[in-house]
Formats: structure tokens, C-alpha cells, sequence
């Protein structure tokens, strides 16, 4: 009896392995967002920023979709993942899209110029800020408005009408579930 159990559940596991190698398989590919690197570095600029500035700047772009982008220069998966927030701006600009990015330096004083460079490099010609709220309501603030978890890259996305939409699975954007909810909501009217 117990030899069968032992088949059964061979079976089965091979079954959903099976399964899972067929599924990724079948997975769309990530689409190539490589930017055009057709920017002027010499348009690339970064601001300090605090809560109440970060709240406002998104506010100023109601009527349009904003994508609020958490990242930072120690940071080496955001360093790799810029590229594509750079050809999302490329991409959706003229249909709506306003890109902001937001730079959680260890030390904003210290490391500006850095991020600087390393924006200035990726062409980034949208809204860049520094971020200098190291208070709890500055801290909250991104948890409450951004959905912020801690963690970076991370990117916040909200609608025309300036409410946050939410991914999935209630934390983070996968690419594809970012660039199919960006569509989503620049085909939405205002």
C-alpha cells in the first residue's frame, strides 16, 4: 500500500513540474525596452524632494498617467532596470505618460552628484528628485500615498484622476503588469 502512495505522489510531482516548466514556457516574452538614447543630458536635472513635494508633484500632472519610480545609485538592480523606465518615458510620453523618478540616496547631500551622473547618462529627460524626508511622516507617507514596501526599484502608478493603481498582487509591478496598466489607463479617458 505504501509503495503506491510513493507512485502516486511521484506522479503527481511530476506532473506539476511538468506543468510549470510548460507554463514559463508559454509565458509571453518581456518585451524589449531598450531606449532610443535619444535625450540631451544637458536637459537632465534632479531636486531635492520631501513628502510634501513628491504629493505635489503628482498632483501637478493630474490628467495624465504618472509613474513615480523609487531607485537608487547603490542600488544594482535599480541601476538595471532604469534603461526601461527611460524607454517607457520614450514610448508613452506623447500619449500621456509622465515618468518621475525619485532617488533614495543613503546621504542626498553627499551622493547628488552621483545620481546626477548616472541619470544624466541613462538620457533621463523626465522630472528626477533626491530625496531628503528622513522623518516618520516622510517614511509613512511613502508607505500610505506610494504603496511604498521598503524595497527598491519600486514604482508607484497612478491613474489620471490621481488614485494609485494597485498591481496585482498588491506590492509590486511585474514589467509586463506595469506596461499592460500603463496601456489600461492611458487608453482610459480623463
Amino acid at each position: 500500500m505504501n509503495w503506491s502512495w510513493s507512485w502516486i505522489l511521484l506522479l503527481i510531482g511530476a506532473g506539476v513540474a511538468i506543468g510549470l516548466l510548460v507554463l514559463r514556457e508559454t509565458r509571453a516574452p518581456e518585451p524589449d525596452l531598450r531606449p532610443a538614447r535619444t535625450g540631451d543630458p544637458n536637459k537632465v536635472a534632479i531636486q531635492p524632494i520631501d513628502f510634501d513635494g513628491l504629493e505635489r508633484e503628482v498632483k501637478s500632472h493630474r490628467g495624465s498617467v504618472v509613474l513615480v519610480d523609487f531607485w537608487a545609485t547603490w542600488c544594482g538592480p535599480c541601476r538595471k532596470e532604469f534603461p526601461k523606465l527611460v524607454a517607457m518615458h520614450e514610448r508613452y510620453s506623447e500619449r500621456g505618460l509622465v515618468v518621475v523618478s525619485v532617488s533614495l540616496e543613503k546621504d542626498p547631500e553627499t551622493h547628488r552628484e552621483r545620481a546626477l551622473s548616472f541619470l544624466k547618462g541613462q538620457l533621463a529627460t523626465f522630472p528626477n528628485f533626491i530625496w531628503t524626508d528622513r522623518t516618520t511622516r516622510g517614511q509613512n507617507g511613502l508607505e500610505e500615498k506610494f504603496g511604498y514596501p521598503g524595497g527598491i526599484p519600486y514604482g508607484a502608478l497612478f491613474a489620471r484622476n490621481g488614485e494609485r493603481v494597485l498591481p496585482p498582487d498588491g506590492q509590486f509591478f511585474a514589467t509586463l503588469e506595469l506596461l499592460a496598466a500603463i496601456e489600461g489607463e492611458l487608453e482610459k479617458k480623463h
